[in-house]
């Protein structure tokens, strides 16, 4: 849901207000000089709400977008301005408030003053209702604390500002406690069996409220049976019988009548196997580790495998997602390595191994998640790209070449990132440090020295050395690289006439020869 938080002409109110402190306090101007100090800008704001329905006391967010550009040169120089201010919501029909966040602080830096200049804001408030607050509709509303200009020195401009401006409306719906099940136990019974043959397990768990359990048990091939409930703490058992080979991984889940569910338990393996073949081995070492929190959302998936049999040659499918059923993302390869390319911030994702030797015999190997970092709380940019490129020219006595290194820089969505300063150097068969500001594109070209009468193969390297933005913090640990290197090579037909340099030099030395023979006879 995107709501205006400022009516367009509320917003020229506040700029010409903001404006009138700036130029009053410090220099004293007459009411009549700031009367069209609205002129000097045109700012908008949007408000979104990540959710409109909150349960319980879960964290949500709030995300304010705004643009200030210059449209006139301003009379003094203001460095940054900043507003500092609290969330709160009224209930519509009680009208009893609730704090969700008490202060967050936006930073507009640096302050447009030169016609044209813009100022993008860009910042994410998360929100909180307390606990028992009173269940039904809001009107969320944005409390500014204090406003500060900053000019020679900070000055206060709280007085000049709205306090209160309208966000938008959520709905708080009081949490249902129910607890779930406790995680029932691992499932005990055979370890080993044979294809086809019917192998019972069983698990057991306790419901916190008294309530009754049925058991869900996953049995490693893609099926599950289900119990019917039964009360708390008695044990339940479910026979199954596998049709392939394999190491197999028995598990089990408690869901209580009112639909709460516990999570699964920890894994039984059972070996079925035939009388000529073993099965792969369990897909094992998982990295990132199961369970691992914040991992990079530039991150490669890898395991362990292989197979008892001598020869037997192994591939895998992976199994990638968001759902704790993931579906299948590459099939019978034989890298023990993937990769899911860039992931989502704050997200679980859920993983599986399955391995097949050359007879068709598998193993599953079990259910692992990781979860990634949370969304940078600062701006963050990151090198996309280097492309390399080169060029040669010159007479044929006397040619050159050069490369040329293009930077792409991008945010953590893969936005370009205009008006960024890139620094680097070359090196291989020149030197040299310079600084670029990227274009519209994010892009950042870079040209190294030219190369007088370069051999085949001569090599250049470009390496990022810095990235730079007010505001913006350079994350290198997600680069897709750093540096890269090419070869250049001269125009073959300057290749062609340095021969014939060569062989023309070879002769006037053999005339030389020659001549002075003659003469000394």
């Amino acid at each position: 849901m995107k709501q205006k938080a400022f009516s367009k002409k509320a917003i020229r109110h506040v700029a010409i207000a903001l404006m009138l402190a700036i130029l009053l306090v410090p220099i004293g101007t007459s009411p009549v000089a700031a009367i069209s100090v609205g002129d000097y800008f045109e700012i908008s704001y949007a408000f979104e709400f990540s959710q409109t329905e909150i349960q319980g006391n879960e964290v949500f967010y709030a995300t304010i977008k705004g643009e200030a550009i210059c449209i006139e040169d301003m009379p003094i120089p203001v460095s940054e301005a900043s507003l500092t201010s609290r969330v709160v919501a009224q209930h519509r029909t009680s009208g009893k408030e609730e704090t969700l966040n008490p202060s967050y602080t936006v930073t507009i830096k640096p302050f447009p003053t030169k016609k044209g200049d813009t100022t993008e804001i860009d910042k994410v408030i998360p929100l909180q209702f307390p606990e028992e607050s009173e269940p039904g509709g809001y009107d969320v509303v944005g409390e500014l604390i204090e406003g500060r200009v900053k000019a020679v020195f900070w000055i206060d401009v709280t007085g000049y500002l709205p306090q209160f401006q309208a966000a938008g409306s959520v709905t708080y719906i009081a949490s249902t406690i129910n607890n779930a099940p406790a995680i029932p136990s691992t499932p005990t019974g055979p370890a080993s069996g044979y294809v086809a043959i019917y192998y019972s397990y069983s698990t057991s768990a306790t419901d916190p409220d008294g309530d009754q359990i049925k058991y869900t048990f996953d049995w490693g091939d893609g099926s599950t049976s289900v119990t019917v409930f039964i009360s708390s703490g008695t044990t339940a058992s479910k026979s199954h019988s596998w049709s392939n080979s394999g190491n197999y991984y028995i598990r089990a889940k408690a869901t209580d009548n009112k639909g709460a569910s516990s999570e699964w338990s920890a894994a039984r393996m059972v070996t079925i196997s035939t009388a000529d073949n073993n099965p792969p081995d369990p897909p094992n070492s998982p990295s990132p580790a199961d369970h691992a929190i914040a991992v990079s959302t530039n991150t490669n998936l890898s395991w362990n495998g292989g197979d008892p049999d001598t020869g037997d040659t192994v591939t895998y499918d992976v199994y990638f997602g968001t759902s704790s059923s993931p579906a299948e993302v590459s099939g019978s390869q034989t890298e023990a390595t993937y990769n899911p390319g860039i992931l989502d911030y704050n997200t679980k994702y859920y993983w599986r191994i399955v391995a097949t030797d050359k007879h068709g015999a598998s193993t599953t190997g079990l259910l692992w998640d990781f979860t990634t970092t949370q969304l940078p709380a600062e701006k963050e940019m990151h090198i996309a790209d280097i492309q390399m490129a080169s060029k040669s020219g010159g007479a044929w006595i006397s040619n050159y070449a050069y490369a040329i290194a293009t930077v792409t820089i991008v945010d953590a969505r893969d936005n370009p990132m205009p008006q960024t300063e890139v620094s680097g150097h070359w090196s291989g068969a020149t030197s040299g440090s310079d600084s670029k500001v990227t274009n519209s594109q994010g892009k950042a070209t870079f040209t190294s020295d030219r190369i007088r009468n370069a051999a085949k193969g001569t090599t250049l390297t470009f390496t990022t050395d810095d990235v730079t933005k007010n505001g913006w913090t350079y994350n290198s640990e997600v680069n897709t690289e750093t540096s890269d290197s090419i070869t250049v090579n001269p125009d073959s037909l300057s290749d062609f006439f340095r021969d014939i340099l060569y062989l023309v030099r070879q002769l006037i030395q053999k005339v030389k020869s020659i001549l002075s023979q003659v003469i000394g006879c």
